[in-house]
């Protein structure tokens, strides 16, 4: 089986998750060269703020651009609430094929049933 999606909204997906990735990553750095820390905290903290700001700057954004305006998506580079197409499996013929002949296959005895 293979999922059919369109190459736009998959590009459109990929790019809203990589602005707010960068955008983390950028206030990581900044925060961490200007904010003197002990080095045994700096990792852990600089993961923490990292995981805090992606998901905060993405939830900020969504919520301004669906209750607000959708020119709020521009902050994730793309306009507009995404539209996600929901997924269609696509059966080849030979899929399908042997689906129906495992169907048609009587089920295993086993050695404690009766004939």
């Amino acid at each position: 089986m293979r999922m059919s999606v369109r190459s736009d909204e998959f590009i459109n997906s990929i790019v809203r998750t990589s602005i707010t990735i960068f955008t983390g990553a950028v206030v990581v750095y900044l925060i961490a060269n200007l904010i003197d820390v002990d080095y045994s905290l700096k990792n852990p903290l600089t993961e923490a703020i990292f995981c805090g700001v992606s998901i905060c700057y993405y939830l900020i954004v969504r919520i301004l651009e669906c209750y607000v305006s959708e020119h709020f998506g521009w902050l994730l580079f793309s306009a507009g609430n995404p539209t996600y197409p929901t997924v269609s499996w696509v059966n080849t013929d030979d899929e399908k094929r042997s689906v129906n002949r495992r169907r048609r296959q009587p089920a295993a005895r086993h050695a404690f049933h009766r004939k």
